[in-house]
């Protein structure tokens, strides 16, 4: 009897063999292309991007000093502002708060300096309270002012000025010293 050597068909048979890996593998380093250049990411306005735009205005209930809580205040015309999207939860953003509470003391001339967090507003008071802050805080109960801006991620802090334009637009941390550059942005032309 002789034996034949069984062809590769017959081994691989009950198995994938090494080239049935290889379009999965291909398909996977495109998808990995494709999310890193953007292509299907979803379509967020990216940092940045507001820059030069017109501000979405909103109007929103204050939940913290300055202003009675319930106010509604208006901010993103008329006036030049600062606005920072955070939460009581937000890690990064308690990094953050106390440059803005001392921003918020001593706020420059014409400038309205207002925190915006969809969080609950008990904890957005409590954490205020804990900390001694006493920056102003509009409540964003439904995201209605984080889904105009098209906030994904906190921190977000947006300077817009006196004519409703954004200056400056950036996700993350910043240092006392850049949100003092990011406002310096409004007095140059």
């Amino acid at each position: 009897m002789t034996h034949e050597p069984a062809n590769r068909e017959t081994i691989s048979a009950g198995r994938p063999g090494r080239r049935a890996w290889w379009p999965l593998l291909a398909a996977a380093v495109v998808a990995i292309a494709l999310v890193a250049t953007g292509w299907l990411r979803d379509r967020e306005a990216a940092p940045g991007e507001w820059v030069g735009q017109r501000a979405p205005a909103v109007t929103l209930p204050v939940v913290g000093a300055p202003g009675a809580p319930g106010e509604r205040v208006r901010v993103g015309q008329g006036a030049a502002a600062l606005l920072f999207f955070w939460g009581p939860s937000c890690t990064v953003c308690k990094t953050v708060t106390p440059s803005i509470d001392a921003l918020a003391t001593e706020p420059p001339a014409d400038v309205q300096i207002w925190t915006i967090s969809g969080e609950d507003a008990d904890d957005i008071r409590g954490y205020l309270k804990a900390r001694r802050l006493r920056f102003g805080v509009l409540h964003d109960a439904d995201y209605a002012a984080h889904s105009a801006w098209h906030v994904r991620s906190i921190p977000r802090t947006v300077v817009i000025d006196a004519s409703g334009v954004v200056r400056f637009d950036h996700v993350g941390a910043l240092t006392r010293t850049e949100l003092d550059r990011a406002l310096a942005l409004l007095d140059a032309p």
